[in-house]
């Protein structure tokens, strides 16, 4: 056979397809596919959502076995799936997260050249059912998926705080002072080693540090995204104007602007929130580079004239390192991190109970979804990614999959 003619595809009922399958099972008998035939993999060609809209229109909803196994979510292996009778054959059109499956009982003169043709035929067809095809898929909703700000700075500033922890700054051995002209050879290799420790824990704590307010004004803005009362939700002026408040205003004006709020933020008396405005008021000093030589002192120096005196003995490991990470040292980007974590847990311990489920599971998710036409945010996917291919205990027939 060259091709399939699309024309002569039939469509069983759930019922009847199941009922085939239980005799087969009953007879101990394999399904056809599993016998001869192969595996069409698309990846091209033609789109999951075109080819689902083509055959409901034509046919009707899904009516393969697979459909009375899936959960009625999108957590699923098998998203959909169709069974068709051609002939004597049967052909299985399933559509997985990362590409459409076609297993057929079919033996084609070239399966490649089938296969091409077969989508092309599909494609062709599209316009005999075109009414239909259009009528639903106004049924079906349109999501956008988008980055959740939270979930990314979150990510990178737990990524950075673990390279951080890994690079064990404290375990470091001081620097002695050399006493002979081997010891300071040696001495130049430590201090090199040691110097790109610190260069990169410096960096490290830096951008640990300069994160941290971002990281709980995406949370705050997160939160006013999900909850916000309708009335700010519709009017982008009013929307805006509150996101653009200072961080302590649209903290304490949660429970007012926002649904789901039980008791208010008790901002000026709780300590994670003390906590808190003391990092924002230090941010400034971080963010925009801000010389305080009063902040940033390290060491006191006398001078006669021009001759420097001394207040401490001065030692290779302070002036060759642990200068430059002062402000940003692994404890204090960690102390920064909880002071924003213990905000987070405070403002989420005011929410009610099942509004502060429904937030959490948004905060852990990495791409969730936005629909435009309702205005409605959703989350649309599990965290975890599945996939699998098929193989059959027939070795040539696993060959023919292409």
């Amino acid at each position: 056979m060259k091709s399939i003619d699309v024309s002569q595809l039939s469509y069983p009922s759930m019922k009847e397809v199941a009922e085939n399958m239980s005799q087969l099972a009953q007879n101990g008998e394999k399904p056809k596919t599993a016998m001869k035939g192969g595996i069409w993999v698309i990846r091209e060609g033609i789109t999951p959502v075109e080819l689902y809209c083509y055959l409901n229109a034509r046919f009707g909803p899904p009516n393969g076995i697979q459909m009375l196994f899936r959960s009625d979510d999108s957590d699923n292996l098998i998203h959909w799936h169709y069974t068709f009778n051609y002939k004597d054959e049967t052909i299985e059109i399933m559509c997985m997260t990362f590409r459409l499956e076609i297993i057929h009982s079919i033996e084609f003169d070239s399966p490649s050249d089938a296969k091409v043709e077969f989508i092309k035929d599909l494609k062709k067809d599209f316009s005999v059912y075109g009414k239909n095809i259009s009528k639903f898929r106004d049924k079906i909703e349109k999501w956008q998926l988008f980055i959740n700000p939270f979930f990314r700075i979150k990510s990178v500033i737990e990524h950075q705080l673990e390279k951080l922890e890994a690079l064990k700054i404290e375990e470091l051995e001081p620097l002695s002072y050399p006493s002979s002209a081997e010891d300071l050879e040696k001495l130049k290799d430590r201090m090199n080693h040691a110097g790109e420790l610190y260069i990169e824990a410096t960096a490290l704590g830096l951008n640990i540090r300069m994160l941290a307010p971002v990281y709980a004004e995406s949370f705050i803005n997160l939160i006013i995204f999900l909850l916000a009362e309708d009335d700010i939700k519709t009017d982008k002026r009013m929307y805006d104007s509150i996101v653009r408040q200072q961080i302590d205003i649209r903290i304490k004006g949660l429970h007012r602007n926002c649904k789901g709020f039980f008791q208010a933020v008790d901002y000026n008396n709780t300590e994670a929130c003390k906590a808190f405005h003391t990092l924002m008021n230090n941010r400034n000093d971080l963010l925009h580079g801000n010389v305080d030589p009063k902040k940033l002192a390290y060491e006191t120096v006398y001078f006669d004239g021009k001759i420097p005196l001394f207040n401490d003995y001065r030692n290779f490991s302070f002036y060759s390192w642990e200068a430059s990470i002062r402000n940003v040292t692994p404890d204090l980007a960690i102390g920064d991190y909880q002071v924003v974590q213990d905000l987070i847990a405070h403002i989420l311990i005011c929410l009610e109970d099942n509004i502060r489920a429904e937030v959490c599971r948004f905060l852990e998710t990495k791409d969730p979804g936005w629909n435009e036409s309702t205005k409605r945010p959703g989350i649309l996917f599990p965290s975890h990614l599945v996939d699998m291919f098929p193989k059959f205990e027939d070795e040539e027939f696993n060959k023919r999959v292409n």
